[in-house]
């Protein structure tokens, strides 16, 4: 038996629903037919009560409905009421702003803003009509005379009004009495007002509403309280109103008991119960009527409900199926989740593990909706911040739309020009307008919005107070999620007092640049006179010595100090003059390709001698690492590297000087650094006195004894490596000498038979020429050309990469240069004069050069005169007229 168990409730669960039922109902009704007589006849009263209460209910609800739908159908009345013309014209007119003054008017006539009587009583035959403020105070109130006045509650249903809801209808209490109150707000009013019609819920309402009462359907009445109370009935002289319901159970039955639903239709109100009674008296007349025929009906109403409930089950069994297949369509087609069909259960069993498996998901999807609410709130925090950043933002910001419409301007913005927004907003961006700022700025501006770029300029605008100013403006596109411009953001700053300022300085720059070239022009000229009477003592002296006379030990000595003092002096006046250039900026780098090895042996012979007078030690550590050849200002750096090096012996009492230099770059790589470290033993630096050993005329705190020239070496040698475009940094102890580190940007010099060929380069022969051209085809024909008349070509494409590529290619010797420049506006005399004046080994190459002059060289008279080794051969071109001028240049 257990194991058999378990197969028989698999079983049961595999069977269908609909079989368990019919099964299930033949054993009820078997069943049921064996007690039904016994049953029935000992509770056929109760089963008649039941039934006779149900019939009662159905008259309650059928009630119910009907007066709903009557309420409903007086709130749409009403609504009709609310759009007519004539309470439009009315509300808008003098009269009623008068009556508004004057108070509230009781009307007992149809007042001008209803229809006439006999419409009005077809659409709102309601006993109180009330025209409101919007708050639901009543202004104008009319109820025909026949009516009693309103209670005064009625007339400040304000409060009412408020819970009346979107619906607009609602019960609510006035003194004690239910009232049907029905809001319409009039939407055409310029200033709020509502529309209030008001009814009790009396004898006379119900009856209009559902008719008098008949004996064999019930009395249907309308309670309410605790405890409930009778207010109205349709049988008024049976049921008293005021009557407790409690005391009517001794004579009726009260059956039907329902609210009158008006769900969604106001907030707090008062509920309304409709019930419905029967008297006891009819109640027992039809039992005993239908005592006499149930026996008769026994049989017959087992075998219905039998088949009633074999029926019924088979519907609720398709349901099931329906609600399940409507379940899974629904999973799938909004959730994304197929809910699967199980095999092991019967409908309702499918049915509940779908349900499970739907409620899953749902969890799922909700906690889903939740996080993404989260990132919605997140992202509202964002836009709130970003809203208040653009409020508080100390830059003037407007928005415009794509027609030039201001939109939007910040607080910053009044600020600024004095216009308030609602000044600005509407209007075009031009009220800021001074005139002053050039067509071309604005026609800028528009070409780099149109392209869709950010523009940023300056503009002579003018504030409210017609005050001009100079505006740092930035424009910039807003785009959509499609990247299509929308609007313009524009950013405005205030900078006069910075233009007012950089013009002040550049007067004071202008006036010291004037005194320091008139310093200049001085030193210059002074040099040159201190150096005439110089070179004449310098004379004297080796006229002296070359007499052939022996001179004297004393006179010798003062022959010597005469010498050294001239020759220190033309130093000090020669140290000068080179920081009078470099302030003036009259210095000028002269690159050239050299080895810096022969330059560091030059220096070291000349300070190798003053070292071993003072008996120090020069020593240099050159790494191996050095290019053999670099571009660089070779004159520039000897004379830095000497007056470093002449400081360290002057200040350096002994021990030993030392140079270290390398190089610092990838061996492939062109460009690199160049180290020098000057090392001594000297007296050394106090460190709060470092950064002041640069500036002019400054030795240091250093005892006299050790004091040479004017404090201008180290002065000349900064600007020096400033100017090379270096760094130069010191480290120092006192009594233990200075460490000076330089370090220079420099380019080793780039060999075509050493490098990548741009376009391509061949091989045949020794001797090179430079191909121009953007024009392929024509690179081809012309290059075929020349290595038939055994020359190599370098290609190069378009004609304004030549000069530039002949700065960087220093050792590149051409024989010849051919340019196809037809497409430049110049014709490419621009880059032919650039080449001519550039400082290469290719400044005086010949350059044959291809194309017409242009219009404007056409028109000159004389025709301009070209420079040196340049030839122009017309388009189109011959072959012959290519081979002719090459071999001309190479025979030359």
């Amino acid at each position: 038996m257990n194991q058999e168990s378990p197969s028989l409730r698999v079983m049961l669960r595999r069977t269908s629903l609909t079989l368990k039922t019919l099964l299930a109902t033949l054993v009820v009704g078997v069943v049921t037919w064996g007690v039904l007589d016994h049953w029935q006849t000992n509770h056929l009263k109760n089963l008649f009560h039941d039934e006779l209460l149900h019939s009662v209910w159905q008259r309650a609800l059928e009630s119910r409905v009907t007066l709903e739908r009557k309420i409903f159908t007086y709130r749409d009345a009403l609504t009709l009421l609310a759009s007519q013309k004539r309470l439009d014209s009315y509300l808008k007119s003098a009269a009623h702003k008068k009556q508004v003054r004057k108070g509230l008017r009781i009307h007992n006539a149809p007042p001008a803003w209803l229809p006439d009587q006999g419409l009005l009583n077809s659409l709102m035959p309601l006993p109180y009509l009330m025209l409101g403020d919007g708050e639901g105070r009543a202004l104008e109130l009319y109820h025909p005379i026949t009516t009693p006045p309103p209670a005064k509650a009625l007339l400040a249903l304000h409060k009412h009004a408020r819970r009346a809801g979107e619906a607009g209808v609602m019960i609510s209490q006035v003194e004690n009495t239910p009232y049907v109150i029905f809001v319409q707000p009039i939407e055409s009013s310029r200033t709020p007002r509502v529309l209030i019609a008001a009814t009790p819920l009396s004898d006379t309402f119900l009856m209009d509403q559902l008719g008098a009462n008949e004996d064999d359907e019930g009395i249907i009445a309308l309670a309410s309280g605790s405890p409930e109370r009778i207010i109205a009935s349709n049988a008024p002289q049976v049921v008293l109103p005021g009557t407790m319901l409690g005391e009517l159970e001794k004579e009726f039955i009260i059956a039907g008991k329902t609210f009158l639903n008006l769900q969604g239709q106001g907030g707090a109100r008062t509920l309304v119960e409709m019930v419905s009674l029967v008297s006891s008296e009819v109640s027992v007349e039809k039992s005993r009527s239908i005592l006499i025929t149930e026996r008769q009906q026994r049989a017959i109403t087992a075998f219905v409900l039998i088949l009633a409930s074999l029926l019924i089950m088979l519907w609720v069994t398709r349901t099931i199926r329906l609600v399940s297949l409507r379940m899974a369509e629904f999973s799938k087609e909004n959730l994304g989740v197929d809910l699967g069909l199980d095999s092991h259960h019967d409908e309702l069993g499918t049915l509940s593990l779908r349900f499970s498996r739907l409620m899953a998901e749902m969890v799922t999807t909700r906690d889903d909706l939740r996080e993404e609410i989260e990132e919605r709130k997140r992202v509202e925090s964002e836009v709130a911040k970003l809203s208040q950043a653009v409020e508080q933002s100390p830059a003037a910001l407007m928005i415009t739309d794509m027609e030039s419409r201001i939109l939007y301007v910040n607080p910053e913005f009044t600020r600024l020009t004095g216009f308030r927004p609602d000044e600005a907003i509407g209007r075009n961006p031009n009220l800021l307008k001074s005139g002053e700022t050039s067509r071309d700025t604005f026609r800028e501006l528009w070409a780099a919005l149109l392209a869709g770029k950010t523009w940023q300029g300056v503009l002579r605008n003018q504030k409210k107070n017609g005050k001009r100013y100079w505006e740092k403006n930035t424009i910039s596109p807003i785009r959509d999620p499609d990247g299509q411009i929308t609007n313009y953001l524009a950013i405005k700053e205030d900078i006069s007092a910075h233009i007012a300022l950089e013009r002040e300085i550049q007067l004071a720059r202008d006036a010291a640049e004037a005194a320091n070239q008139v310093k200049s022009e001085f030193l210059t000229h002074m040099s040159h006179e201190f150096r005439t009477p110089l070179n004449i003592i310098k004379g004297c002296v080796k006229m002296i010595r070359d007499n052939g006379d022996p001179l004297e030990e004393k006179r010798e000595r003062h022959l010597d100090t005469i010498s050294d003092g001239a020759s220190h002096l033309a130093a000090m006046i020669q140290d000068l003059v080179d920081l009078s250039r470099v302030e003036s900026e009259q210095f000028i780098l002269h690159e050239e390709p050299c080895d810096i090895s022969p330059l560091l042996a030059e220096l070291h012979d000349e300070i190798e001698e003053k070292a071993q007078e003072k008996g120090l030690s020069l020593e240099m550590d050159i790494s191996p690492t050095l290019p053999t050849e670099i571009m660089l200002d070779n004159a520039r750096v000897q004379h830095a590297l000497s007056n470093l090096l002449s400081n360290a012996v002057k200040f350096t009492h002994e021990g030993t000087i030392t140079l270290n230099a390398w190089y610092d770059g990838e061996p492939t790589a062109r460009s690199g650094t160049l180290h020098f470290v000057i090392n001594d033993t000297g007296v050394g630096i106090p460190e709060e006195q470092i950064q002041a050993i640069f500036e002019p005329f400054n030795q240091g705190d250093l005892r006299s004894n050790i004091r040479g020239g004017v404090g201008l070496g180290l002065t000349i040698t900064k600007r020096l490596v400033d100017l090379m475009e270096g760094t130069i940094h010191v480290t120092s102890e006192p009594d233990q000498g200075s460490t000076f580190h330089i370090q220079l940007p420099c380019r080793k010099v780039w060999r075509p038979q050493e490098s990548f060929n741009p376009l391509g380069t061949t091989s045949k022969g020794d001797q090179q020429a430079l191909l121009v051209s953007h024009n392929p085809v024509a690179r081809m024909i012309l290059k075929r050309i020349l290595e038939e008349l055994g020359l190599s070509t370098i290609e190069l494409d378009g004609c304004q990469a030549s000069s530039n590529f002949l700065e960087n290619a220093q050792a590149a010797r051409f024989v010849i240069i051919i340019m196809d420049c037809a497409h430049q506006p110049d014709g490419g005399m621009g880059e032919v004069m650039r080449i001519r004046l550039a400082e290469t080994v290719n400044a005086s190459t010949p350059i044959l050069l291809l194309g017409e002059p242009t219009e404007q060289e056409e028109n000159e008279t004389p025709p301009p005169r070209l420079p040196e080794e340049v030839i122009i051969l017309p388009k189109p071109l011959q072959r012959d007229q290519v081979v002719d001028a090459v071999q001309r240049y190479l025979q030359e």
